[in-house]
């Protein structure tokens, strides 16, 4: 790698400081950080207490579920950053002396002299290509330390993920010695803490650990009764989440009326029911739903304190129609619930409604009104009803449709067999016949018994071919009117 002359430098230098803080950012996202919660240290508590130890940590994991990004400081961005450069130098100058190794040892082998002198050319370039990237590295180390880059306006943030094992429902434990639990676990920032008591109290003492900096960024304590863990554990939350986070927040909770409704935060879709914002400003709501008039509101944030946005909608209106039965004087159900008797005037509505006709002596009819159809004035004719429930009926044509298609299953392998014997005993007549033309009078008794055979398996064949023929069309019949009960 070619150096940066003393000329280029004054013009390069904030190209240079601009990259390298774009890609301390870059590689700041690809790798989350990990925070865990750990039990609380609880010492001589008494037993009745101690399930507190647990309790209070797993509440604050469930209230912090909102915690996934982290914005650190300028100090903890650089240990970050040199911890992983290390890392990286480690793995590179690892890489170069297994590639060594495996060079070494392709010259040592001896059977082929032909794989020998290849696999020392490929490790040779596996060598280079390492040995490369260690310097890039190295080149790269030296070209940072002596231009440190400029802030591009953007603050560097991590993604902050949970601890694999508290998937499985485990604590991080008790964690007398952070730093050292945190390097074991490979665990970036630690919620850990004392539980203690005093007189009718209960003392919860909790820190944030920070791995990078090798110290706790926030400390703080709350007292509770033993029945009031839900406030302690309230009180806790906002600072505790501040320092996870690394700056103050503004929840914003949206509650829509209609629920189905789409919601939009500045023009682009939200689907989160709850916002996390880092900066104040104004910012506008608004709810969007089919068949419903749309509803905004204007909400401001202010980090540090949480914000709550209600939006309901009002159906649009959408014209009725008369719903009429024949004969009239139905009854007319409207989504299970008796609405009126036909002739029924349905009014309009903003989403689909199910309407259903009822009348002794007839079949129901179910009719779905769709409001974007806008339906004219409809008449529904009621068929006479059979005496049988829609089960009944449902189960009555499902059999009739399985026992026809059975028949036709049945039949298959008689009019299967009938026709290959006729095909067969066809064939044979036709050779004896050949044979007795040529002059060979000994098989006239079996081509008579053939011939006997020839017309007898024909006839079978015809016969169970116009049954199969005909259990099929009932089959299909039965399955037109099976799928007709289903309806």
């Amino acid at each position: 790698m070619g150096r940066l002359s003393r000329s280029s430098g004054p013009a390069a230098a904030p190209l240079l400081a601009f990259s390298l803080s774009l890609l301390s950012t870059v590689l700041a996202r690809a790798e989350p950080l990990v925070i865990a919660w750990a039990e609380l240290e609880s010492g001589d508590l008494a037993d009745g207490y101690r399930n507190a130890a647990t309790l209070v940590p797993r509440q604050l994991m469930s209230e912090m579920g909102f915690v996934g990004v982290r914005y650190p400081g300028d100090d903890e961005v650089s240990s970050v950053e040199l911890k992983r450069s290390a890392e990286a130098m480690e793995s590179a100058r690892k890489a170069v002396a297994d590639a060594r190794a495996k060079r070494d040892l392709a010259a040592l082998s001896v059977r082929d002299p032909g794989k020998r002198a290849a696999d020392i050319v490929a490790a040779d370039a596996a060598v280079e290509k390492a040995r490369a990237h260690l310097d890039e590295l190295i080149s790269a180390e030296a070209l940072a330390g002596t231009e440190p880059p400029e802030p591009n306006g953007a603050p560097v943030s991590y993604e902050l993920r949970r601890w694999a094992e508290h998937d499985s429902g485990s604590l991080f434990p008790v964690a007398p010695d952070p730093a050292a639990a945190c390097a074991e676990k490979k665990v970036d920032v630690l919620v850990h803490g004392r539980l203690d008591s005093k007189g009718d109290y209960l003392v919860v003492e909790l820190s944030v650990f920070v791995a990078s900096l090798g110290r706790d960024i926030w400390t703080g304590t709350e007292y509770a009764y033993a029945d009031g863990l839900q406030d302690l554990v309230g009180a806790l939350v906002r600072p505790a989440a501040e320092a996870a986070l690394g700056r103050p927040y503004s929840r914003v909770a949206f509650r829509i009326d209609p629920p189905q409704a789409d919601l939009y935060v500045d023009g682009k879709r939200v689907l989160d029911s709850d916002v996390l914002y880092f900066e104040p400003g104004e910012h506008e709501a608004q709810a969007r739903a089919g068949g419903w008039a749309r509803s905004g509101a204007f909400f401001v944030v202010v980090p540090g304190e949480d914000a709550f946005v209600s939006l309901s909608l009002e159906e649009e209106t959408v014209p009725g129609f008369t719903l009429r039965s024949l004969p009239s004087g139905a009854s007319v159900y409207l989504d299970g619930s008796l609405a009126g008797v036909s002739p029924f005037e349905m009014p309009g509505f903003a989403y689909p409604r199910v309407a259903r006709i009822t009348m002794p002596g007839y079949d129901d009819a179910q009719l779905v009104v769709r409001p974007e159809l806008l339906m004219e004035d409809t008449e529904i004719a009621l068929l006479p009803s059979d005496g049988l429930s829609f089960d009944d009926r449902f189960d009555d044509r499902k059999g009739a449709f399985y026992r026809s298609l059975g028949l036709f299953v049945v039949s298959l392998p008689v009019t299967v067999l009938s026709g290959g014997l006729f095909q067969t005993f066809y064939a044979t007549l036709v050779e004896a016949q050949k044979k007795q033309a040529e002059g060979d009078t000994s098989i006239e008794t079996a081509i008579e018994r053939l011939n006997s055979e020839y017309y007898t398996t024909q006839t079978v064949f015809w016969v169970s071919a116009a049954a199969s023929a005909g259990f099929a069309a009932n089959a299909i019949i039965q399955l037109v009117r099976y799928i007709g009960a289903s309806q």
